[in-house]
């Protein structure tokens, strides 16, 4: 990350920071919880260290520099399913979220327990999600791993349903376990678990906690099977086949970002969120590599077609010529 944000940041200005979400948030509870047009926005992050944490930090902490007219308060979650039930609560107005999960929460499917009803705003990266193991391991493919730990993220977030999913039509039973991606490069290393999905940013770093790891202890990368990854997407459009090309090539299955808001969430302010934050691209992108993606024109074409997009962002699309005709807009 640059220098100025993340963990550089003195001890000072995080306990400020903190301060100034806690104040965000408790200004927000004195709210309407269904109002449309609210004074303080509250937006669901994710764990503390990753990159959907990040993002959201990023776009918050730039909204509030540019606009006074509302502020934005992001608060850390366990992910990517957490939000989208929070959304439903209307517990956040926004979210992160991944392309993989929009499809169990729009047809009400496990880990969900109803349908959700939630909007697309833009897309803003990509993940693609192998499963590692250390060098030495006597686990060569995926096969192998039936009945042995591997840690598939944190229990909110996405990349356990759709690990599951694929080891199903692997015809396996893991012993999955539910780790912060730091947690889980930690266990990895001492051995307490057999293996971990490792999360790489745009099909070619992985996120910090994996790139301390790669350095200290030495891991690697199983292919996954394309046509059993077709399978499962088939059914879940927010599922994508990527291939690693690094150190190793690998085929995984992965997913994108998606910035998710209430689908009655006022036109205007959400047409504004994007005019602001497509406004200050460059220096957005500068904040963290985790936000390279981060361009106009890539605002729609990682968002899943089946699903709605918010009707302020299609405003702001249509204005600046980037919208693509056959997509659906809210109501």
């Amino acid at each position: 990350m640059k220098e100025g944000f993340g963990r550089r940041s003195s001890f000072g200005a995080r306990i400020a920071s903190v301060f100034i979400t806690l104040v965000m948030v408790c200004l927000w509870y004195h709210e309407a919880p269904c109002d449309l047009k609210p004074k303080t926005l509250i937006w669901g992050s994710a764990s503390l260290g990753a990159s959907g944490y990040v993002i959201i930090e990023a776009l918050t902490s730039t909204l509030n520099r540019n606009e006074k007219s509302f502020r934005s308060a992001s608060i850390s979650t366990q992910g990517s399913t957490e939000n989208l039930v929070l959304l439903s609560q209307k517990e956040i107005h926004l979210g992160q979220t991944t392309s993989s999960d929009l499809y169990l929460a729009y047809n009400g499917l496990k880990p969900f327990q109803k349908k959700i009803d939630f909007t697309q705003v833009l897309s803003y990266t990509y993940w693609d999600l192998p499963i590692g193991v250390l060098k030495d391991s006597p686990i060569k493919k995926i096969e192998d791993l039936d009945g042995k730990r591997v840690s598939l993220g944190p229990a909110g977030g996405a990349t356990v349903a759709m690990w599951q999913a694929i080891f199903e039509q692997y015809g396996i039973k893991v012993t999955p376990i539910f780790l912060p991606w730091q947690g889980a490069a930690d266990a990895l290393k001492i051995k307490q678990i057999d293996a971990v999905v490792i999360s790489h940013l745009m099909g070619k770093m992985p996120i910090p906690a994996f790139e301390e790891l790669r350095l200290s202890s030495p891991y690697r990368l199983l292919d996954t099977d394309v046509e059993k990854i077709k399978r499962v997407s088939e059914k879940n459009h927010g599922i994508i086949v990527s291939k690693l090309t690094g150190d190793q090539v690998v085929n995984a299955p992965g997913y994108t970002g998606v910035l998710v808001a209430d689908p009655e969430l006022d036109e205007e302010l959400v047409y504004k969120i994007c005019s602001i934050l497509y406004g200050k691209e460059d220096a957005i992108r500068k904040i963290a590599k985790d936000l390279e993606f981060f361009r106009l024109e890539n605002a729609i074409k990682m968002v899943v077609p089946q699903y709605p997009i918010h009707k302020g962002a299609v405003k702001f699309y249509k204005e600046k010529g980037f919208w693509r005709e056959g997509l659906p807009v809210s109501k």
